[in-house]
């Protein structure tokens, strides 16, 4: 078996998290919770 981070559905997870990271860093301190 392939190391976890050579899978394709891993590396599209990664992008999408930091996607979503990057867009609730927007967002003012209240509305972060």
């Amino acid at each position: 078996m392939r190391n976890y981070r050579d899978l394709v559905v891993w590396q599209k997870s990664m992008a999408l998290v930091t996607k979503v990271y990057s867009i609730t860093r927007l967002l003012p301190k209240e509305e972060r919770r």
